[in-house]
């Protein structure tokens, strides 16, 4: 798999930004490195390369990459990803409760 189908993996169809971000380089210079207009460093396109052979090259782990690459800790992400699995879980509750706003977020008709 090539850099550029491990960035879209990553990041989507708008993968530029996101990857001027995790690298610390200018939009432009990856850019140029997306057109061909310049090449990217051998040792950095490896280095994406070789992340398209994991499985666990999503979107998700390429939110983390950007996360971090904006100053973010590991510890900052885990505490909001567990803020995050508390609110899920008391949508749940509150789902299962037939509460009018957990229903209708879900897209069904209330019962």
């Amino acid at each position: 798999m090539g850099w550029q189908q491990v960035c879209e993996r990553l990041w989507g169809s708008d993968w530029i930004a996101p990857v001027s971000e995790v690298l610390h380089v200018n939009r432009r210079t990856v850019e140029r490195w997306r057109s061909g207009a310049n090449p990217m460093p051998p040792q950095l396109q490896e280095a994406i390369e070789n992340l398209g052979r994991y499985s666990t090259v999503s979107r998700s782990y390429g939110a983390v990459l950007r996360r971090i690459a904006n100053g973010e800790t590991y510890e900052q992400i885990v505490e909001e990803m567990q803020d995050t699995r508390r609110a899920l879980e008391h949508w749940l509750r509150e789902k299962d409760r037939g509460e009018p706003l957990a229903v209708m977020a879900e897209g069904r008709p209330e019962e």
